[in-house]
């Protein structure tokens, strides 16, 4: 499963599309119930990251989105494996950022 961080659902199926496996699979993409523009700051964003903080470290730019996704649209069925694709390197600002809004 992957859920949009930068565009929308079909931006992110024509990039599924152009990275086809040989299989023809790609992944179910999972979407949340409100609309995130990329790198602003939503208290619900933060929020989770404090939560989650206490078990893994993750991008706050990205990976917000994703586990709120996951919460939302209560995938329980199944274990969850969650591959981290970039850095924490920019976690810094981004707290600098939810310091200052927040």
């Amino acid at each position: 499963m992957t859920t949009p961080c930068i565009g929308d659902e079909d931006y992110l199926k024509k990039q599924w599309e152009e990275l086809k496996t040989r299989n023809n699979r790609t992944p179910e993409i999972i979407n949340t119930k409100k609309k995130y523009h990329f790198a602003k700051c939503y208290k619900e964003f933060i929020e989770i990251y404090k939560e989650l903080k206490k078990q893994l470290e993750f991008d706050l730019l990205y990976d917000s989105k994703g586990f709120i996704a996951i919460r939302e649209n209560q995938i329980k069925e199944f274990s969850i494996i969650y591959i981290h694709g970039g850095g924490i390197n920019g976690n810094e600002s981004m707290l600098q950022r939810y310091n200052h809004k927040y």
